[in-house]
């Protein structure tokens, strides 16, 4: 089990029914909105306010860094899914979209590469306090919790 502090970005790793638990890695950025998600020996952060997803191993090595796109609105990269196939979903609250990460750049060696997430697609109005739901075909899409 992983959770995150959203002040500043560390990672602890937890066992059911331990009282503690561990530092496990720092994030890059300096909040993780969510609890971080983990798929194949890997453990995936959303960077929040910084529009950054980061891919680690599970020794905290950097698979690979993404970035939003630069286009000057501001982010919220604040959820991950994970597809029956390995394929990861990222949402951006801010800007209605939502990214994809295919499971061969996820699984891919720890070379700490910098990446731009690419847009998979875009929601048809904005959209806050989405989260995301995986359907039984193994889909991932958003689903609006809030009001």
């Amino acid at each position: 089990m992983h959770t995150a502090n959203i002040a500043d970005g560390t990672v602890y790793r937890g066992a059911s029914g331990r009282s503690r638990s561990r530092p496990s890695c720092r994030a890059a950025g300096t909040a993780v909105p969510g609890p971080p998600g983990t798929t194949s020996h890997r453990l995936l952060v959303t960077g929040a306010f910084t529009g950054r997803f980061v891919v680690y191993t599970d020794t905290g090595n950097v698979v690979a860094s993404y970035t939003v796109p630069d286009t000057g609105e501001p982010t919220l990269v604040n959820d991950e899914t994970v597809t029956p196939d390995g394929d990861v979903y990222t949402t951006d609250s801010f800007r209605a979209v939502v990214h994809r990460n295919t499971a061969a750049e996820v699984n891919a060696p720890a070379t700490g590469i910098h990446r731009t997430l690419e847009v998979a697609c875009r929601l048809p109005d904005y959209v806050t306090d989405f989260g995301q739901v995986r359907s039984d075909v193994g889909r991932a899409r958003s689903a609006r919790t809030g009001s």
